[in-house]
């Protein structure tokens, strides 16, 4: 069913004050379901390259979370309620590093993947500890 078509059962519907009928409610999840599942795999096609196997195994080899903080619901979560990681990747050379949570990733962005920046941070955060320690 093409979606214009969905789209305006829908708004019919929604006017008389009706709700779709079985049938029509489970096609349409079916649907959902079906275009989620070619959505996800043409975006990691066309922006890493990669299918959602290689992604599964990649997530499995990691252990099921982030690559850096571990956590196995930090993702971005999804329509069907999983919690899709972020694919971490160099971008000088394009090579996939990981599946990273919204928190380590963009922490990655922020500092430009620069690993004395992220280094002097550590650092800052170390000296400001210790700085608060004495004040205690």
């Amino acid at each position: 069913m093409e979606k214009r078509r969905i789209n305006a059962m829908r708004r019919y519907y929604d006017r008389k004050g009706k709700e779709l009928p079985e049938e029509l409610a489970k096609r349409l999840a079916q649907k959902r379901a079906s275009e989620k599942k070619h959505k996800r795999k043409r975006n990691l096609k066309r922006s890493h390259a990669i299918s959602p196997e290689q992604y599964d195994s990649i997530f499995y080899e990691q252990g099921g979370g982030c690559a850096i903080c571990g956590r196995e619901d930090a993702g971005r979560p999804s329509i069907d309620g999983s919690n899709n990681l972020y694919v971490d990747h160099d971008h000088s050379t394009g090579i996939i590093r990981g599946l990273l949570c919204h928190h380590c990733n963009f922490g990655l962005g922020h500092f430009k993947d620069d690993k004395e920046l992220l280094e002097a941070a550590i650092d800052y955060l170390k000296r400001t500890k210790e700085q608060m320690g004495w004040q205690a």
